[in-house]
């Protein structure tokens, strides 16, 4: 049996350490609004001036959209100090080479603008087929006939033994919308495509690449954006 880490204040915290990294949702923020504390902890650390990031799974959001969306509930989070995991595809594209490749892009515009951004050729998964799909969010499309045309485009492609590229910025399987209820996310999503792919194909088993946290990427770029 795992024993607890010790107690601490955020104070002690912030006098500990040279940055601070931050989760935002289950920590600072909900789907509808802030945990007790959080506009407190976020005025001490801009007004000594910690180096600190907030380090989110969210892959519906750019930091802009995110650090609007903080604010709006009460929290001054600059951009420059927020990193959300569909902000990874830059890098993750500049090293496979992936600049250029057709992708299919589940979740709002956000993550269609940082895989444009990421050097990606956006398609319509429903009429072309693709050599990235990106499971960025559970939400912006329409979400039964666009699983059903990206179940059959990836099908059809492991029966050709195509090679696809399945990135999956937020792994997380649920989130929190308030203090008393959850819901999905897309890492759910990528457990039922990955399970129907491995009953197709049991002698390949295709699996999403994650890109969020708890995978080093998301760390390295943190760690360089608080210096």
């Amino acid at each position: 049996m795992q024993s607890r880490p010790p107690e601490t204040t955020f104070l002690e915290l912030t006098r500990r350490y040279d940055a601070l990294l931050l989760d935002a949702y289950g920590v600072l923020v909900h789907a509808t609004g802030t945990y007790p504390g959080a506009e407190a902890g976020i005025e001490h650390l801009n007004e000594r001036s910690v180096p600190y990031c907030v380090v989110t799974n969210d892959a519906s959001r750019t930091s802009g959209s995110a650090t609007r969306m903080y604010r709006e509930v009460g929290l001054a989070i600059n951009p420059e100090r927020v990193l959300t995991a569909i902000e990874l595809l830059v890098p993750y594209f500049e090293r496979h080479g992936w600049k250029g490749s057709s992708c299919a892009v589940l979740g709002p515009g956000d993550a269609h603008d940082c895989v444009r951004k990421a050097g990606g050729n956006i398609v319509d998964p429903r009429e072309e087929t693709f050599e990235v799909l990106v499971l960025a969010d559970d939400a912006g499309y329409s979400f039964r006939e666009t699983i059903n045309a990206v179940l059959t485009r990836l099908i059809r492609a492991f029966e050709r033994r195509d090679r696809v590229e399945l990135l999956l910025p937020n792994s997380d399987l649920f989130y929190q919308r308030d203090l008393d209820a959850w819901g999905f996310a897309s890492g759910s999503v990528a457990k039922l495509l990955e399970s129907i792919l491995a009953d197709r194909f049991p002698d390949r088993r295709p699996r999403f690449e994650v890109l969020g946290k708890p995978q080093p990427l998301m760390f390295e770029e943190a760690r360089r954006r608080v210096d």
